[in-house]
């Protein structure tokens, strides 16, 4: 099953969303960070497996981070 990735404008907007056809967990969460910092205008983004999610990402966090927005946030 496709990993869906919600991109968020602010907070009460509608995302914009994206279906991630990737084949881990890991390198779902890479395209989805990839999408966030190539959208400097979303400020927030969710990586849902099925009805669950597995990340949250926030834009305010530096890429060269070694655990930039791998942690799970709820």
């Amino acid at each position: 099953m496709p990993y869906i990735c919600y991109l968020y404008e602010g907070e009460g907007q509608v995302p914009y969303m994206e279906v991630l056809p990737e084949a881990s967990l890991a390198e779902a969460r890479g395209l989805t960070l990839d999408l966030l910092h190539q959208r400097p205008n979303y400020v927030r983004a969710e990586l849902w497996d099925g009805e669950q999610m597995v990340s949250r990402f926030f834009q305010d966090r530096p890429r060269s981070s070694p655990n930039s927005g791998l942690g799970l946030a709820y």
